[in-house]
C-alpha cells in the first residue's frame, strides 16, 4: 500500500502574498521556498538512541547481537554488532546532512539560524577553523553531535575568508533583569472519592455553550474509523472470515536476504518474476522454450527485466500453459486479453448496519490487480496465476483458500463492466494444473 503513494493532497499553506507565520517541519516544507526562514534549535543533540540497542538489524550487513558472558555476567559489543552501529550511525549522519541542506535551501533572501552551545563553542571555531581551507574531513563530520558541529566551523572559515555568508550574533545567556521570587501559589487538592457531585443547573448561556462543547460527541466517529480503501483481498477476508486468507497457513519465514544463499531465490521473488514475464510475453510466439527464451533475452537487453528475474522463471511451465485451452483462448484473434489490470470498486463498509443513518452512503474503495482478463465473444474470463510449490493432494485445498479472492475480483468487475465473469481460473503453474472456482449464486461482500 506504501508504493500506491499518498492519495491526500499537500494541505494548504496560504498565498505568497499574506502576511503570516508558516511553521512547518523540515521534510514538509520540501519543494517549497520563503522569503525568510528561521531554523531553530540547532544546538539539539541528534537522536542516536537506537544505536545503543543489545540487538541492531541492517540490510546489508545483517544482524548485530550484544556479546553476553554468562559466568563473568558481562556484556560487551560483538564484532558483528560494532559493523552495524558503525554503518547505521553512518547512514544517520548522512540523513541529517540531507535534512539539513533541505532546511538551508528553503530560503529566498534571508536565512536565520538560531542554536544553543556552550559558551567557550564559538571562540574554539574560530581557532580550530579560522585558517583552515576546504571541506570539513571526514571524521569531523562523522563524529558531529548537533548541526552547529557543522555550521560553526564552516561560519569560522567564511567569516575568516571575509565572504560575509554568516553574520553570526552571540546571544547573552544572562537574564536582562532580575526574575520573579515571588513563589507559585499552589491550589490544594480537594478529595472526592466517595463523596457525590451535586448537579448545578446552568444559567450563563456561555457556560452551558463551553459544557456542551466540551461533551460533544462527533456523529459520524464509526464512519470517520473506517478506512477509505482497501486491498480486495484484505476486503474479502473480513467479510469471510470463515475463509483463511492466503498463506495463512505457513507456519516458516523466509531467510532474510542477509542470510540467503545468493542463488536461492524466495517464492515471493520468483512469483514476482514469473508474473512479470507473463505479462511482458508475445503470447503467439511463446511455444517453444528456446522463443520464449529469447523474449526474456530481449527484455534485459532493454532493461524490462533483470538477468537474476529472468532466470528465475521455470519456462517450460509457461510452455505448458500455452497448450491448454487457457492458452488457447489468449491468442484467439477476436480475444482482447488485459495482463497486470488494476481495478478499483466502492463497495458499502463491513458493518454497515453499525453506522448511523447519515453515514449509509458512505463507502470504501476496494482495489486489486488482475493477472489476465479476457474477453470474447462468449464472455469473461478470469485467470489468476500461482507459482506455488503445491502437490496435487493439496490443490484443493488451496483453491478453497484463493476462491473468495477471484470472486472478489469477478464480482468487482461485475460491477464495473456490467458483464459477468463466465469462468474463473486459478493456474498452478509449478504443478501444471488448472483448477476452476465456482462462481454460481455470487454475492457481492458487504450488502446486507
Amino acid at each position: 500500500e506504501l508504493e500506491a503513494g499518498d492519495e491526500l493532497g499537500r494541505p494548504s499553506l496560504g498565498a505568497e502574498s499574506d502576511y503570516v507565520v508558516r511553521v512547518l517541519t523540515i521534510h514538509k516544507s520540501k519543494g517549497l521556498e520563503f522569503p525568510i526562514v528561521v531554523i531553530p534549535d540547532l544546538g539539539k543533540k541528534f537522536n542516536t538512541t537506537s544505536l545503543n540497542d543489545s540487538i541492531l538489524v541492517d540490510r546489508d550487513f545483517g544482524i548485530g547481537m550484544t556479546a553476553v558472558d554468562l559466568k563473568r555476567r558481562i556484556r560487551y559489543p560483538s564484532l558483528s554488532s560494532m559493523v552495524v552501529r558503525e554503518h547505521t550511525a553512518r547512514q544517520a549522519v548522512a540523513e541529517e546532512i540531507r535534512v539539513l541542506y533541505v532546511a538551508l535551501t528553503r530560503a529566498r533572501e534571508h536565512l536565520i539560524l538560531v542554536g544553543t552551545a556552550k559558551s567557550r563553542s564559538l571562540d574554539a571555531w574560530r581557532e580550530t577553523w579560522a585558517d583552515h581551507v576546504g571541506p570539513l574531513p571526514d571524521d569531523v563530520v562523522q563524529d558531529a553531535a548537533t548541526p552547529l558541529d557543522w555550521i560553526g566551523p564552516i561560519a569560522a572559515m567564511t567569516d575568516r575568508a571575509g565572504l560575509g555568508t554568516f553574520a553570526v550574533v552571540d546571544h547573552s545567556t544572562k537574564p536582562s533583569g532580575e526574575p520573579d521570587s515571588t513563589p507559585i501559589a499552589r491550589v490544594p487538592s480537594v478529595e472526592i472519592a466517595g463523596s457525590e457531585i451535586d448537579y448545578v443547573e446552568l444559567t450563563d448561556p456561555i457556560a452551558r455553550l463551553a459544557v456542551e462543547r466540551i461533551g460533544y460527541v462527533y456523529p459520524h466517529a464509526r464512519s470517520a474509523a473506517e478506512r477509505a480503501t482497501m486491498p480486495i483481498t484484505q476486503f474479502v477476508a473480513l467479510a469471510l472470515p470463515e475463509v483463511r486468507p492466503p498463506h495463512a497457513s505457513q507456519t516458516t519465514l523466509e531467510w532474510p536476504a542477509a542470510y540467503r544463499p545468493r542463488d536461492r531465490a524466495s517464492a515471493a521473488e520468483v512469483g514476482t518474476a514469473t508474473h512479470q514475464l507473463l505479462q511482458l510475453l508475445d503470447l503467439h510466439d511463446a511455444k517453444t522454450v528456446a522463443a520464449i527464451r529469447r523474449q526474456a533475452n530481449s527484455f534485459v537487453d532493454r532493461r524490462l527485466m533483470t538477468t537474476r528475474d529472468a532466470s528465475l522463471v521455470d519456462l517450460e511451465s509457461i510452455v505448458w500453459l500455452m497448450q491448454t485451452d487457457l492458452g488457447e483462448l489468449m491468442r484467439r484473434p477476436e480475444a482482447r486479453v488485459k495482463r497486470e489490470q488494476p481495478l478499483s470498486i466502492a463497495l458499502p463498509p463491513l458493518g454497515l448496519q453499525e453506522l448511523n443513518p447519515p453515514d449509509r452512503g458512505e463507502r470504501i474503495l476496494v482495489r486489486g490487480r488482475v493477472d489476465v482478463l479476457v474477453q470474447t465473444p462468449e464472455g469473461l474470463t478470469l485467470i489468476d496465476y500461482k507459482s506455488d510449490r503445491v502437490e496435487d493432494d493439496a490443490i484443493p485445498e488451496r483453491v478453497a483458500r484463493y476462491g473468495p479472492q477471484l470472486w472478489g475480483y469477478a464480482d468487482a468487475i461485475r460491477g464495473i463492466t456490467g458483464t459477468p465473469v463466465r469462468r474463473a481460473s486459478l493456474v498452478f503453474l509449478q504443478a501444471r494444473r488448472i483448477a476452476d472456482v465456482p462462481l454460481d449464486g455470487l454475492d457481492r461482500p458487504g450488502e446486507p
